[in-house]
This record gives structure tokens, sequence and C-alpha cells, in this order.
């Protein structure tokens, strides 16, 4: 049997491999991309969803502790935007209040009762950037919502009526 050429072996050598993996590294660069942005919009949205639960929790509390009058819906709605401003959001809020059973009210002076739950619940949007391969399930624009319940003080002064929390 001959011995092998060495010039053979040198051709061999020469190829390298590198045109083979060009590809792969350019998909793997995307998907790193992707996924990159991914967690940027994840976390806009988690950021969203705190801002929203701070919203909800410091209005419920303003609410359970304020006197019932004509001006209460716009000092909610002040303190609200002024938890947006903390929160660096420039967003608008919604605000929906809640009795005990659920249904919403349109006066939230309504809602003072003693030994009632009130449940605020705060929605805002964020936006989101449409990702490649994925972008049917992320929008440009997500709601995000906040729920908070309080509850009365029976013994709280300003509120009209005896204190009755059995019911």
């Amino acid at each position: 049997m001959p011995a092998p050429d060495p010039r053979d072996r040198d051709d061999d050598r020469r190829q390298g491999g590198f045109v083979a993996g060009a590809e792969a590294l350019l998909f793997g660069s995307l998907i790193f991309v992707v996924g990159v942005l991914l967690t940027i919009n994840a976390w806009g949205v988690v950021d969203a969803h705190m801002t929203a639960d701070a919203v909800a929790r410091q209005v419920a509390r303003t609410l359970v502790e304020a006197d019932p009058g004509l001006g209460l819906p716009s000092e909610l709605q002040g303190v609200a935007n002024s938890v947006m401003d903390d929160m660096q959001r420039d967003t608008p809020v919604t605000l929906v209040f809640r009795d005990r059973n659920g249904v919403a009210a349109d006066n939230p002076s309504s809602l003072l009762v003693r030994c009632h739950r009130v449940t605020v619940t705060a929605t805002l949007s964020t936006n989101t950037v449409n990702l490649p391969f994925i972008a049917d399930t992320w929008g440009l624009q997500r709601q995000v919502t906040g729920t908070h319940t309080e509850v009365v003080d029976p013994f709280r002064s300003g509120l009209p009526g005896e204190v009755d929390c059995d019911g």
C-alpha cells in the first residue's frame, strides 16, 4: 500500500470549516436580540403592573379615610396622578370603585359605610415593542390593572350611622 501524499492533507486543512458555521452565528445572534427585546418588554409590563398596584393601594387607603363629599372623586384622581408622577409614568390612569358585592359605583362617597369593603381598580396602558416571530401575542400597547381592597374603619368619625360589622 503506497504512503499518503502530504499535499492531499494540506488541501483538507485549507477549508477551515468557517463557511459552514456562518449561518449558525447569524441565527444565534438573531435569537439573542429577540430574547433581549422580550426581556425588556416583560420588565416593562411588570413595572406597569407594580405601578397600577401602587395607585390602587394608595387610592383605596385615601378613600376609606376621606370625608364623603362632592370633591372626593377629584381628590382621588389627584392622589392617583400623584402616585403616577412618583413612579415616573405619564400615561393616564382609570379608576373604578366597587362595593363589597363587586358592583361598580359612580360616586365613591356612596361606598363609605362603616365595616364595608371598598375595592379600587386602577387601569393604565404600557407600550411594548413588536417582536419578530411572536408579534401575534405581543401588541404595541397593553392594558395593565391593579386592584386593592380596604375596609372602612367602623369607629372613624365623619360617617353617619351606627357600627354594624355583622353583615
